[in-house]
């Protein structure tokens, strides 16, 4: 998965969300529409309620999509996080290809009230709203022929979808006496749900105060020039988090994205293209500053300053016209995979991340870990996974897509980690 491209201007690449009944003519000019069909209820336990989303996916011409991520996601008034579907698929041209279906587990700790869901399963329907994005696989050519562009273009959903129930009249009565019974526990003062779902706000409230002003949030921008004069625009944005006073953590990825980008390695060793250094710059905002766009610290501005960027590289053997040609692609699951920056005023100052203990942080597995996902308007979401241990590297439980790369890990008594990956992430190391 390639980090999210931003685009200024994007008109023909408009990803649509239709609803199931009409989604082949809900939008027009679209290149790809991605469409929630509806959700099956898998079970009810008694601190928890498990979903399968089913989705689809069309294309107006023949194409490949990497992933397809989400965001922002609602069940009627009820947030929820939809893992990211990556499966890489050729998409024919007007033909309604099925995704994966899409694992949803609902703690009850995590919720102030469980209508939302009752209502679901009683209506035998519900709501759904937020925003997808379709990690487009097209070359630097069909991206200089497009013009100024996003691989993974946001649109809104807005659909209301069947909510399957097994066992019929009997099994939906069942499944509301569970949720009935949660929502009692959850109301009972004495009830361990609830001492729970008091624990969860309170964590909640201190990664907001303790850990977010460690925050900062990132933009790297970059053009390609082709042979034939034309330019490919991109923006990567990610997280990261400060060590000390002025200086923070962002992946390697982040600071120079183009040489973890397989299509653009081989384009610029091959020299189809060359880097660009008008325009290209890296913006970095404290997380509390990062949804006004003029808030950013340049570093072409002098605001920020590069260290040390590392990095690993793994030779790749990619197909062409006059056979394989072997090309030098960064790798994202590594250790190596980081920056140290600093910033040069004051004004960007702030306090460096809780660090667990080098025991913690050795930990075999991880119950729980939190970390920080970055949308467009760079607003964070607070989302959660277990872990454990592989070799020196930790394996998320749960995937997450690329606006988690960079963010902190975080176990109850400090960070533990930083995704580099949809699936990995590093151990913090105690000096950088």
């Amino acid at each position: 998965m390639s980090m999210i491209f931003v685009a200024e201007t994007l008109a023909m690449l408009a990803i649509a969300i239709a609803p199931l009944a009409n989604s082949q003519t809900a939008v027009q000019n679209s290149l790809v529409t991605v469409s929630i069909d509806s959700i099956d209820l898998k079970d009810v336990g008694s601190d928890r309620i498990l979903f399968d989303v089913h989705t689809h996916v069309t294309a107006s011409r023949k194409l490949n999509i990497k992933s397809v991520s989400f965001e922002k996601m609602h069940m009627g008034s009820l947030p929820i996080f939809m893992n990211p579907i990556e499966s890489h698929l050729t998409l024919p041209r007007d033909t309604s290809i099925a995704l994966p279906s899409i694992p949803l587990t609902i703690f009850y700790r995590d919720v102030d009230s469980l209508e939302p869901l009752e209502q679901a399963v009683r209506d035998g329907q519900t709501t759904v709203t937020g925003y997808a994005r379709a990690d487009l696989d097209v070359n630097l050519l069909e991206k200089a022929v497009l013009g100024e562009w996003s691989s993974r273009a946001a649109a809104p959903i807005s659909v209301t979808i069947p909510v399957n129930t097994p066992g019929g009249v009997l099994g939906r009565g069942a499944a509301l006496a569970a949720l009935d019974a949660g929502q009692i526990a959850l109301n009972l003062g004495s009830s361990a749900l609830h001492t729970l779902r008091q624990s969860q706000k309170e964590w909640e409230q201190t990664l907001r105060t303790r850990y977010i002003p460690s925050v900062v949030v990132a933009e790297s921008r970059y053009s390609l020039r082709l042979r034939d004069g034309r330019q490919v625009k991109f923006a990567v944005r990610g997280t990261g988090f400060r060590i000390s006073e002025d200086k923070f953590i962002l992946t390697a990825e982040m600071v120079e994205p183009w040489k973890y980008d397989l299509n653009a390695v081989t384009a610029l060793q091959s020299g189809d293209a060359t880097l660009m250094n008008e325009g290209r710059d890296l913006l970095v905002w404290p997380a509390d500053q990062a949804t006004n766009p003029s808030a950013s610290r340049s570093f072409s501005q002098g605001q920020i300053e590069i260290e040390r960027v590392s990095g690993k590289a793994e030779t790749l053997h990619v197909p062409g016209e006059k056979g394989n040609t072997s090309v030098q692609l960064q790798r994202r699951d590594s250790n190596e995979n980081y920056a140290v920056l600093h910033f040069t005023r004051r004004d960007a100052y702030g306090p460096a991340a809780p660090v667990a203990s080098d025991q913690v942080r050795h930990n075999e597995t991880w119950s729980r870990l939190s970390l920080f996902r970055v949308d467009e308007d760079g607003q964070l979401e607070i989302l959660s996974t277990a872990a454990e241990r592989q070799g020196d590297r930790i394996r998320l439980t749960d995937p997450v897509d690329d606006c988690a790369f960079g963010s902190l890990l975080i176990e109850p008594t400090g960070a533990v980690g930083m995704v580099q990956g949809e699936h990995s992430g590093m151990i913090l190391r105690p000096n950088w």
